[in-house]
């Protein structure tokens, strides 16, 4: 190991002692474990560093995932100004780890890189120690100071089939940015001026960038997201004024220090306000100043003081007057000034991702100030996202005692967001009812819909669909008059998983598209990539693989983009699974092949990958690669029960296809083939239910029959266009192998809506059509058949199907699907 403690690379240097990295432009604030890996790989850069290695040496355990280490390289690489396409510094090694490529000169002295300005401190696409609000259905981030967060439940739908792609977006949403909840005081009511004063305008939508901060004193690097808290304080209450929610506001601005786009802003964010600010520290004063361009008419305001928080807080009720000048110069303080900078310290270190040092500042002040309502719900939101419940529900104990009703909701919001993630969804229920009830809704209107957008997702959890619907419902009411565009995003996203368990799949696929678009505006990858794979779940189920498709390769990209493989190798099961469905096997096949090969231990996604391998080889012919694969498949087996199940039923249609009754009769005898269990899922439960109807059909089993019409009652209760083709599809091939002609006729008609967009529906139409002597039916559904088969056989003058017990559905290779 090199024993130098700085090092040069560039135009930066990193002192691993003093734990500072400083660029041209002064000190670059970087997390804990950003900064360890930077260190690792530099004092390591004579070779390349596995992962295994690196997530022991920074995180000394086992269980860190790639998403984590993953977003730590990321980060490290932007703070230095590499990226993953460059790789500059930091190489990427394929199916290994990392290695530093960068010339370094040690022993560089970083006191000579002088301080210009302070870099940005924007949060990254992922905030490693922070926690999304209850409004974000699945977890995104993962404290860096106790490792790997519990998972939270994803919402159960009845389509389990669904799973696949909503779990690909909770670990897309793993890797996300913090949506943090905004801590705001209680309203309070403002005095209006009499006598003929300009009114403001109303419904305008106020986008405060990131300040631009120049100092040469690191310490005043919070400044840049202190001012959004203090201006959102400033213009709370002004009637017509939407302050654009700090997350949004962050997103928006991105890292890049350069002068804001206004006119892009604008037109990305739909915001009719933008307001561009700067601070300078000279001597022993500052002088701050913000533009603020009101649709085209740009005004300048400015503010001088002694302190950066008092200059700050001037600057914000300057903004305030140019937007609502009733305010007739007056200068609000609502709250006791060290109060109110010490609040505006810690919601600027929330933002930027850092829960330990907003946790650091209120343990560091007095005990009269920690101890006021507005201190102790930030400390207790930090707590929260560190995981730490127990001083966490010591800290909500001020605030259940404070006279406002607006504290003690907070209290019960937050607990509930604790009991969530315990898993204790009945407590987080009856908090979150009476959170609501303690809330005004036009005074309080931000937390209200945290309240119901948390109720409305616990819910879910409890499988109550009318219920949650309500409270989405209601939450997007709250939110839709202060025009935030993300919380209209994250609704859409909540509602349409409803609709997906509803059924109303076209409905659920505008609302994940519009949510995905929103969040690609906002530059926030990780939210984008989760809302594309939310939207294959709407798409593929309906029969439209070309939109499937379409959906699962942005997500892939977006996944390859943040350089987190497990999630790339997610994404690329549902590419590989609407490849397939389209009848692009060789593409699917080798898609899948290299998530097996990528994954260098088991998982899920490398069982997906080989069950869904052994599904295709299945349906080419060639039962002994099937086999193989399945056996490969059961030895990832981490008792997960759906994945037996599907396991299962593809040895089940193995056997039928080999003709090995003894090997059948042993899998169709096993209970849960013969009642799938809850917990697999309703879908599941239909592969399993139509791979023992065919093998009852092909040993002409007398209840083949009732075997079959349980399938198709199931699909039925399911709903969707896919689960009714995989059903009718097999019971029409065995009724017409019986030369049960109406019957087959009856179960065709259920799939012919479906014949001009899948191919077994148009193959199924097609033999009924033609086994009953319609030969204009037969040959038009012939001709879509053929449109549709990509790879699949199809000859138009072949015999029947036999029996309902060939290889069946494509569909069926979804049994591949963890």
């Amino acid at each position: 190991m090199l024993s130098r403690s700085v090092f040069r690379f560039g135009s930066h240097a990193i002192d691993l002692r003093a734990r500072t990295l400083r660029s041209e432009r002064g000190d670059v604030p970087l997390e804990p474990k950003v900064f360890d890996c930077l260190a690792y790989l530099i004092e390591h850069r004579d070779r390349a560093v596995g992962r295994d290695e690196l997530i022991s040496a920074v995180w000394g355990k086992a269980d860190v995932s790639d998403a984590m280490l993953g977003q730590a390289v990321l980060k490290a690489r932007r703070a230095i100004g590499d990226d993953g396409r460059a790789q500059g510094a930091i190489r990427t090694v394929p199916r290994f780890g990392y290695q530093w490529v960068a010339p370094v000169e040690a022993d560089a002295d970083p006191e000579m890189l002088p301080a210009v300005a302070l870099p940005a401190i924007a949060p990254e696409p992922a905030c490693v120690d922070d926690e999304p609000p209850m409004d974000t259905p699945l977890r995104d981030t993962a404290p860096d100071d106790t490792g790997p967060a519990p998972a939270v439940a994803v919402p159960p739908t009845r389509r389990p089939r669904r799973r696949i792609a909503i779990a690909v977006a909770a670990a897309m949403l793993l890797a996300a940015a913090a949506i943090l909840m905004v801590l705001r005081p209680p309203p309070q009511a403002s005095a209006v001026a009499t006598g003929a004063v300009p009114q403001p305008r109303a419904g305008r939508v106020v986008l405060v960038l990131p300040m631009h901060v120049r100092s040469p004193i690191a310490d005043d690097a919070w400044l840049r997201l202190g001012l959004l808290a203090l201006v959102e304080e400033s213009l709370r209450d002004v009637p017509g004024i939407a302050p654009m929610a700090a997350d949004a506001a962050i997103a928006a601005a991105g890292t890049d220090d350069a002068p804001a786009d206004v006119a892009a802003l604008r037109a990305r964010t739909r915001a009719g306000v933008v307001v561009a600010s700067e601070a300078q520290h000279r001597g022993t004063g500052w002088t701050m100043s913000a533009t603020v361009d009101d649709h085209g008419t740009v005004q300048q305001v400015e503010a001088e003081g002694a302190d950066a928080i008092g200059t700050a807080a001037a600057l914000a009720d300057r903004i305030r007057q140019v937007l609502d000048p009733r305010s007739g110069g007056r200068e609000r303080r609502s709250t006791d000034p060290a109060v109110r900078d010490l609040a505006a310290r810690m919601q600027a270190a929330l933002y930027a991702g850092r829960s330990s040092q907003a946790l650091e500042l209120a343990d560091g002040a007095p005990a009269a100030l920690a101890g006021t309502p507005d201190i102790a719900a930030l400390r207790a939101q930090a707590l929260l996202n560190l995981h730490r419940y127990e001083p966490m529900e010591a800290a909500l104990g001020v605030l259940s005692l404070a006279p406002e009703a607006h504290w003690r909701a907070t209290a019960l919001v937050l607990r509930a967001k604790s009991a969530v993630e315990r898993r204790q969804t009945d407590a987080a229920l009856r908090d979150l009812r009476t959170a609501i009830d303690l809330l005004d809704p036009a005074g309080d209107r931000p937390l209200l819909a945290r309240a119901l957008s948390g109720l409305g997702l616990t819910q879910l959890q409890k499988g109550d669909f009318d219920a949650a619907e309500a409270s989405l419902l209601r939450a997007r009411m709250t939110v839709e008059p202060a025009q935030q565009p993300l919380d209209m995003a994250r609704s859409d996203q909540n509602l349409g998983i409803i609709a997906v368990g509803r059924g109303r799949y076209d409905e659920a696929t505008a609302m994940f598209r519009r949510a995905a678009d929103t969040f690609a505006a906002f530059g926030m990858v990780e939210a984008e990539a989760a809302a594309a794979s939310l939207a294959w779940v709407a798409d593929l189920p309906r029969l439209d693989y070309a939109a499937a498709l379409a959906a699962a390769r942005r997500a892939g990209r977006l996944g390859a983009a943040i350089e987190t493989g497990e999630l790339s190798r997610q994404s690329g099961l549902l590419e590989a699974e609407a490849m397939a469905q389209s009848g692009l096997w060789a593409a699917a096949d080798e898609r899948y092949a290299t998530i097996e090969q990528a994954a260098t231990e088991a998982s899920a996604a490398r069982a997906g990958a080989r069950l869904g391998r052994a599904a295709l080889a299945l349906e080419r012919g060639d039962p002994r690669s099937a086999a193989a694969l399945l056996e490969a498949a059961a030895a990832d087996d981490d008792g997960d029960p759906r994945l037996r199940l599907r396991t299962a039923a593809l040895r089940l249609r193995l056997a039928t296809a080999v003709g090995d009754r003894a090997g059948g009769a042993a899998l169709a005898a096993r209970d849960d083939l013969r009642e799938p269990p809850r917990e697999a899922g309703s879908e599941d439960g239909l592969i399993a239910r139509i791979a023992r109807a065919q093998w009852l059909a092909s040993g002409n089993a007398p209840d083949a029959v009732a075997a079959f019409d349980a399938a198709l009652a199931l699909a039925r209760r399911i709903g969707s266009p896919m689960a009714i083709r995989d059903a009718a599809v097999a019971y029409a091939r065995f009724r017409l192998a019986r030369g049960e002609l109406d019957d087959a006729r009856t179960l065709a008609a259920l799939v012919a809506p479906y014949a001009t967009q899948d191919f077994e529906c148009a193959r199924t139409v097609f033999d009924v059509a033609r086994a009953g002597g319609d030969e204009l039916a037969a040959r038009r559904h012939a001709d879509a058949a053929r449109r549709l088969a990509g790879e699949r056989p199809f000859d138009s003058g072949a015999a029947v199907a036999d029996a309902g017990t060939a290889a069946g559905p494509r569909r069926q290779a979804d049994a591949a699907h963890p």
